[in-house]
């Protein structure tokens, strides 16, 4: 026997459109917040000021499961508990971005004033590269001996140290070589006070907000850079 269901229509209420609208903005934003951002800090900052922003995009995010929730009260319960949780966690990764990108952008302003900062081209010595791929998404970083940061570099720059790995008696499993200062990467730096700041000239990448030291930054370090943090050049 055929049975008569009423079709219960299922809405997205007019709140939860606007959240997903406030975090796709705020993506939008990160993304031209990291454009203006072209730099790449080389002293230590002030990291706790991350756990803050942690716990901030965390009060928000429990909002945003509220706010998801109510306004797909109209679903299956099952569905509407999963799409606000994942909402939530998305929404939390974008305010941490945003608030992050925010927060280097103010910093470097304050920091690197234009009449207290000195502009200057340096070799910085390399103490190792990797290279990494998922998915199709592949990445070149090197890790500079006496500075706690990655810094992406080209393709091409890779390809320039794996040629002469060898010759130089670098170890290499790979995707990771042990260079220990035989390779340097030539790149703008700033100094202010006693704080230390690499800045881009290469391609701006907006879906993962990270600049790339152009093609031809790395080189054989010469003797002079050896056991500096940078070689400063004339």
């Amino acid at each position: 026997m055929a049975s008569n269901q009423s079709g219960q229509q299922y809405s997205f209420e007019r709140p939860g459109k606007l959240w997903v609208g406030a975090c796709a903005s705020l993506l939008l934003l990160s993304s031209v917040l990291g454009w203006f951002e072209n730099t790449t800090l080389l002293t230590p900052h002030a990291d706790e000021f991350f756990v803050i922003f942690g716990l901030l995009s965390g009060f928000i995010s429990i909002f945003g499961i509220i706010v998801l929730f109510n306004s797909t009260d109209s679903w299956p319960y099952a569905n509407s508990i999963g799409f606000s949780i994942a909402g939530a966690f998305l929404s939390f990764i974008i305010i941490m971005t945003f608030i992050a990108s925010l927060f280097d952008f103010a910093e470097g302003m304050v920091q690197f004033p234009a009449d207290k900062t000195q502009t200057f081209k340096a070799l910085i010595p390399i103490v190792s590269a990797s290279h990494t791929q998922l998915s199709k998404s592949v990445s070149w970083t090197i890790k500079p001996a006496q500075f706690p940061v990655d810094i992406q570099i080209t393709r091409k720059d890779w390809e320039f140290m794996v040629a002469r790995q060898k010759t130089l008696g670098i170890r290499n499993n790979s995707n990771i070589m042990e260079i220990d200062g035989y390779f340097c990467a030539n790149a703008i730096m700033q100094k202010s006070s006693n704080l230390l700041r690499i800045v881009y000239g290469g391609t701006y990448y907006p879906w993962s907000m990270d600049f790339i030291l152009p093609s031809g930054s790395i080189v054989v370090c010469p003797s002079e850079a050896t056991g500096k943090p940078y070689l400063k050049l004339q």
